[in-house]
């Protein structure tokens, strides 16, 4: 809204996470785009309240990899407090696919045996070709949205005497894209 407001709002955050964790995703954020006031005092606060309550609460800043590191190098006093850096590797294949059927079985759906080849080879197409910004779970889900939608329009075309629970709820190979 206004110079000023940052901290305020900022400092708001920090003591609801007091006692416990703050967690930033993407936290890199903070410091791009056109105008990175607001995110510069949203950073100078965070680091105050860091000094001032040690040890009330934990920080986590989450994101990629490169684009951390870049953050981090914005302050010389945020990679002093960001000492502990853990890597979490992306998911396999097989995990990925584990997470498309648990998003289905959540919503009622399940993958045809056809269906379920299609998903693989698009998962390891999507694994091979990855860049700087694979979305791990993020890709998979929206794979899973996309299908609802595709086999929601498929659905929708065919007659209704040939509408059954199966045709509502299994994804054919049609419904599997990017």
């Amino acid at each position: 809204g206004f110079a000023g407001q940052t901290a305020i709002k900022t400092n708001q955050l920090i003591d609801t996470a007091l006692g416990g964790v703050l967690f930033i995703d993407e936290a890199y954020t903070l410091v791009s785009g056109d105008n990175d006031t607001f995110g510069k005092e949203a950073i100078d606060t965070l680091l105050k309240r860091l000094e001032d309550d040690r040890g009330k609460f934990a920080v986590i800043i989450a994101g990629y990899k490169d684009r951390i590191d870049e953050l981090l190098e914005t302050n010389p006093g945020l990679a002093s407090r960001f000492t502990q850096h853990l890597h979490i590797d992306d998911y396999k294949g097989d995990e990925l696919l584990e997470i498309f059927r648990r998003m289905a079985e959540k919503e009622n759906y399940k993958l045809s045996p056809e269906a379920e080849v299609i998903l693989n080879r698009l998962i390891t197409s999507i694994i091979i070709n990855k860049n700087t910004s694979f979305g791990n779970a993020r890709e998979i889900r929206n794979i899973f949205n996309g299908a609802v939608g595709r086999l929601s329009e498929r659905v929708m075309s065919m007659p209704p005497e040939e509408v059954t629970k199966d045709t509502l709820q299994v994804f054919m190979p049609e419904d599997i894209k990017l």
